[in-house]
């Protein structure tokens, strides 16, 4: 079993940083609190894909919030971020821990040279602006005309309220990527 609570975790957050570049407050702490649970039943293996003793929970926890609360309160991670590697920490220990980090790292790294290379460079800019039009052309041409197509600019447009002012690369998102890795290779299903 890879995993009940891991898994869709991992999605939700992947989704609504990429989306909204934030990590509702709802879904770190009930993964803390369904994980705890599972804990305090014995360690129950289904839930995170292995079993796991408090002690590396707690570990894990303690050591990505004292690592990563400093980063927050300098600005250089949001506080979704955060609450999300505490969460991580808590449901995979260091290791999992680790690999999130050095994985979401590098993502995210090359996320953010991406986005400077295209800024500085004029018609990688304008093939963004031509991507974006066309992909809502595309869903128009597909699915029906006029009314997929006021639909997605909908959906555009209440994706940006959401977003407001927020900025930068999906951090959570890569994070989610690199716990995914770890819960695949921990569950033997990569190597």
């Amino acid at each position: 079993m890879l995993s009940a609570l891991g898994l869709p975790v991992l999605a939700i957050v992947a989704i609504c940083d990429l989306l909204f570049r934030r990590v509702p407050n709802w879904l770190p702490i009930t993964g803390l609190v369904v994980h705890a649970l599972g804990l305090a039943g014995g360690g129950s293996p289904g839930l995170t894909g292995f079993s796991m003793a408090w002690s590396t929970s707690l570990i894990g926890l303690l050591c990505a919030l004292l690592i990563f609360v400093p980063l927050w309160k300098f600005g250089a991670m949001g506080a979704g971020d955060v609450k999300f590697m505490g969460l991580l920490g808590f449901l995979f220990g260091l290791p999992g821990l680790s690999v999130a980090w050095l994985v979401g790292s590098v993502l995210a790294g090359l996320h953010v040279m991406a986005v400077m290379f295209a800024r500085h460079s004029p018609g990688l800019a304008l093939l963004g602006a031509r991507w974006r039009t066309s992909a809502v052309g595309a869903v128009e041409g597909v699915a029906g005309g006029k009314p997929r197509k006021a639909a997605c600019l909908r959906f555009e447009q209440w994706r940006a309220a959401r977003m407001g002012s927020r900025q930068g690369a999906p951090y959570a998102t890569y994070l989610a990527i690199g716990a995914g890795l770890w819960l695949a290779w921990s569950n033997g299903l990569l190597g």
